[in-house]
């Protein structure tokens, strides 16, 4: 009866020390997390319609986000949006429209991203003509006031008409910076 204990005693601590060798390796390296469907991109919500007004303390209208459907993702907390209308409303300031085929509205929701057949109308105001801008993407940080791309664009007013290569406009600042400027000026009669 010693004799088949002794054979066995090699097969057994060969299995205590794959055992112990299994146990160090998920100590150091942590156990798998086993899949919730968190790291994929799926949506979890749909929204047709979609509607997001912001307010200033006094309960002044800001700005307005619409689009036709919002598709929010968990994995990066990012929605996507689909022919998407903006308004910017600052105080002393013409309201700003823009609109697009389709929009990115990051996690915190400060910025947005406008992309595909992007039109920036600035209504006229008591110095200044409507201004047109049209472009195919535009960055569009609203609580600083700030529209920015840096795709080919045209700006067009009551007199001229602006190619450029790209524009920041600061709307809080009556700003706007454009680089590589081609310019068409016709006074109207």
């Amino acid at each position: 009866m010693t004799h088949r204990v002794g054979n066995w005693l090699p097969l057994v601590l060969l299995l205590l020390l794959a055992a112990a060798t299994l146990w160090l390796a998920r100590t150091v390296t942590g156990i798998p997390a086993k899949g919730n469907g968190a790291s994929r991109h799926d949506p979890d919500m749909i929204v047709e319609n979609f509607t997001a007004k912001q307010f200033d303390k006094d309960g002044t209208l800001r700005y307005t986000l619409m689009a036709r459907k919002m598709v929010h993702y968990p994995d990066d907390d990012t929605s996507h949006l689909s022919d998407v209308e903006f308004q910017a409303f600052e105080q002393n300031s013409p309201p700003i429209h823009a609109t697009a085929d389709t929009g990115l509205l990051t996690k915190k929701g400060d910025e947005v991203f406008l992309r595909g057949n992007v039109i920036l109308v600035k209504d006229a105001g008591p110095k200044s003509s409507k201004l047109t801008v049209r472009t195919n993407y535009l960055h569009v940080i609203p609580d600083n006031g700030i529209a920015k791309t840096n795709q080919p664009l045209v700006l067009e007013d009551a007199d001229t008409v602006v190619h450029a290569a790209a524009m920041l406009a600061d709307n809080k600042a009556q700003t706007m910076v454009l680089t590589k400027v081609n310019t068409t000026y016709e006074k109207k009669r």
